[in-house]
């Protein structure tokens, strides 16, 4: 199982987030910034973001809340945010694949 996890990851995990770049800079166009602006805000987070966490020894639990502002802006969309929903798809994504990848095996 541990080898088809490491297949998902470095496979096809590079698609899954760009899917969450894409939500972000969707919803970022959404609020009226034009489009390569949206995504120059979007891939400069990902990329701040994907350098705190290499660098970090803290889980991305631990990160995510390390940067949510108590009583902050980032603290209420989150309530707002389907969290079981959204870790419940990347489960079920990665099952799919996981399962695809014992299809091609055979």
């Amino acid at each position: 199982m541990v080898i088809f996890v490491g297949i998902i990851q470095i496979g096809s995990a590079p698609a899954y987030f760009l899917l969450c770049m894409e939500a972000m800079q969707k919803a970022t166009m959404a609020q009226g910034i034009p489009e390569a602006i949206a995504k120059k805000i979007t891939s400069n987070v990902a990329a701040g973001t994907a350098t705190l966490a290499e660098h970090s020894s803290a889980d991305l639990s631990a990160l995510r809340a390390g940067v949510t502002t108590p009583q902050g802006v980032t603290e209420y969309s989150l309530k707002n945010f389907p969290m079981e929903q959204f870790m419940d798809a990347f489960r079920m994504v990665y099952q799919a694949a996981d399962e695809r990848i014992r299809q091609l095996k055979h």
